[in-house]
Order: C-alpha cells, then sequence, then structure tokens
C-alpha cells in the first residue's frame, strides 16, 4: 500500500481533472480549493454534456446543495459516464432528510450511481443509513444522541451495504470502510461559520480519491481541511473574522504539505 502520506503530493503531480456539479452558492469557492491543492476544476452541469464532461475527468464530485430537476438530471447522467470510465465518484448529500425532494435525490444518486464516496454531516449519514429519530436540517448536523461507538456501527453498516467509504463531519469527523473507523480530532469550529467549507472538503475528496488507496486517500483529505482551518485560525486575530478566515483557509490549504498532515494530524482507529 502506498505511503498514507503522499497524498498531496501525488495530486499536485497528477493535477487531476476534477468534474464538479456542486451547488451554486459555493461552486467558485470549491474551484478555487481544487486549484489550491493543486487539481483542475472542470464545474458544467448541463445535462447535454454531462456525460462528455465526464468522460475527461480523473474524478466525479456530486454534491445537491442547490439542486434542481436539471442538476439532478446532470448528475445521474455523469454518474454513469464516471462509472463506465471507471473513475472514483465522490457524493455530498446535502441536506438528505430536510425535504422530499432531497431525500428522494440522495437516494436515487446512491442506487443509480454507486459513488465510491459518501460525505455528509453526520445527522445526514445517520439518516440515510435509515436511523431512525435523526432530523436533519440541511447543513446544519443537531443533536445527536447516539454515542461515538454507535454512531459508527451504523455507518460502517452503511459502508459495506453500498460498497463505499463513508465519512461523516460533525465535532469529530467519522471515516469507514466499512471494517475499519477513524476518528479525526483536527479542526476548528470557526470552519462553521464559513459558506462553504463542507463542500470544499467534498471536492478535496475527491482529488485525493485519484491519488492511492481509496481509505487512506480520503482520511488524508478529512485531515487536510481540519489542520488547514487549524492554520487558517492561527493567522486571523479572532474567531469573528470569518471573512479574513476564509482566505487564509484557502492560503492553508494551497501551502499545505504530507509533512504537516504528518505532524499535525489528530485521529484514532476504533476498536
Amino acid at each position: 500500500m502506498k505511503s498514507r502520506f503522499t497524498t498531496l503530493q501525488c495530486v499536485r503531480e497528477k493535477r487531476p481533472l476534477i468534474h464538479s456539479i456542486t451547488n451554486c452558492v459555493t461552486v467558485h469557492f470549491c474551484a478555487d480549493v481544487l486549484l489550491a491543492a493543486g487539481a483542475s476544476p472542470m464545474m458544467t452541469d448541463d445535462p447535454r454534456e454531462a456525460a462528455e464532461a465526464t468522460q475527461l475527468a480523473d474524478a466525479l464530485h456530486l454534491n445537491i446543495g442547490t439542486l434542481n430537476d436539471s442538476s439532478i438530471h446532470a448528475m445521474l447522467v455523469a454518474g454513469n459516464a464516471a462509472k463506465k470510465k471507471h473513475i472514483p465518484i465522490v457524493f455530498d448529500p446535502v441536506g438528505a432528510g430536510a425535504t422530499r425532494l432531497r431525500t428522494d435525490a440522495a437516494q436515487e444518486i446512491i442506487s443509480h450511481c454507486t459513488p465510491d464516496v459518501v460525505k455528509g454531516n453526520l445527522a445526514e449519514m445517520l439518516f440515510l443509513a435509515g436511523e431512525s429519530g435523526i432530523v436533519s436540517r440541511g447543513v446544519d448536523a443537531g443533536k445527536i444522541s447516539l454515542t461515538r461507538n454507535a454512531a459508527a456501527d451504523v455507518l460502517k453498516k452503511f459502508a459495506r451495504d453500498h460498497h463505499c467509504i463513508v465519512i461523516a463531519t460533525g465535532k469529530d469527523d467519522f471515516v469507514t470502510d466499512g471494517k475499519r473507523v477513524a476518528i479525526v480530532h483536527n479542526g476548528t469550529p470557526v470552519l462553521e461559520k464559513v459558506t462553504g467549507t463542507g463542500c470544499a472538503l467534498g471536492v478535496l475528496c475527491a482529488a485525493m480519491a485519484t491519488a492511492g488507496e481509496l481509505f487512506s486517500a480520503q482520511l488524508d483529505a478529512v485531515l487536510a481541511m481540519g489542520i488547514a482551518g487549524e492554520i487558517a485560525l492561527s493567522k486571523i486575530s479572532g474567531d469573528d473574522d470569518c471573512g479574513s478566515f476564509k482566505v487564509k483557509l484557502l492560503d492553508a490549504i494551497g501551502n499545505l504539505t504530507d509533512d504537516v498532515v504528518r505532524s499535525r494530524g489528530k485521529y484514532e482507529f476504533l476498536a
């Protein structure tokens, strides 16, 4: 297995083209994050060219943050093309469980596109996994009553059932392939004060999915975003300097190295 700590170097050497069909609120920031990480963004969302665009790409990122009939169609078309090309698909089911449209779209994309990675906040992921009593509030994770181990068991089962890597973000972040479960402790609450950091993690996951063994690459992506947030926070005056934080976050991603991920990464594997 390739060393876990060469992921960023691999991305920057390969400069993979990432086709991202994402939401209109964060598309510009997602493109900037891809460039900062060393990848190349392509953000085309017209169903008439979705398959052709995906044929050019090294990975596909799908995000239903601002979905509509056209974007859902484009995602399904692109997902089918990505499967035929055998490139990684990362899916972010934003707001699954909050409305019927989002829930139906998320389930259809998971069923039709069989993504390699499904990344959402903990409430979204537990809801999609069928956990009772979960109320999704869109991008806000809300309160979860499950213990850490109980939540991990639900996420592991979802990963096994759908043959994918599951990433569930929150105060701590879960990464599981259905067998292993890593808990990442890096990050800062200020990441939640800036629009688009969750979407940005999604495109970072897609870029890193092209750079080695999938579970390790996804763990690196989650570590990288959390560490970049910590670095950005250290460069601003206070927690409320959200505009400055967003700029510094982009700078931190651009300057991040595998050595920094190795030295600052805080994570554990559940037994």
